[in-house]
């Protein structure tokens, strides 16, 4: 019972469709220490990934839980690898408005990296308007779908911090700059 009243479940799964194999979660767990004791727990990528199911509920996690880990990664991104994996990682609206405001798209060529490491569709679809120079190639992506855009279909209709978070024109399913 939790102090509002509610009743709340723990879920416990012997397998799940949705997650890798026991022993890469637990690779990726994180960790915390409460009352003297280490206590792991889903990785937040992975409790993302158990989210995505047909409950409306878990999709308002998973929007949540998405903008949690966007502020993680660009908490860790002044330079480098840092900025290059928090920008390929991005997947949130506010996350993307934060590192517009940081000033992390300037970068180009870490731009550029960072479209080449993206593998979410959503970041895929919302990092190629921030670099116009960039010639984006059709990849592969773990659904066997391919993206057929092309270059000009990545037409933001506004910026962030100009009315909003970009749109595109088109659903893409991943990109790559060639």
């Amino acid at each position: 019972m939790l102090p509002t009243g509610k009743e709340d479940w723990l879920e416990f799964w012997f397998r799940n469709h949705l997650l890798a194999p026991f022993p890469e979660l637990y690779a990726r767990r994180e960790e915390t220490e409460d009352g003297g004791r280490r206590l792991g727990y889903l990785s937040l990528p992975d409790l993302i990934r158990s989210k995505e199911t047909e409950w409306d509920d878990d999709w308002s996690d998973v929007r949540l839980l998405e903008e949690i880990l966007d502020g993680r990664n660009l908490a860790r991104a002044r330079v480098g690898a840092g900025r290059i994996q928090a920008l390929s990682q991005l997947r949130s609206r506010r996350g993307f408005e934060r590192a517009e405001a940081a000033g992390l798209f300037a970068a180009s060529a870490d731009l550029l990296e960072a479209i080449q490491q993206a593998a979410h569709p959503v970041t895929c679809a919302y990092l190629p308007p921030f670099a116009p120079s960039a010639r984006i190639a059709p990849a592969r992506v773990g659904c066997g779908k391919r993206a057929s855009a092309s270059r000009s279909q990545f037409r933001p209709t506004s910026r962030c911090g100009r009315g909003g978070a970009t749109r595109l024109s088109t659903r893409v399913q991943n990109c790559r700059p060639s």
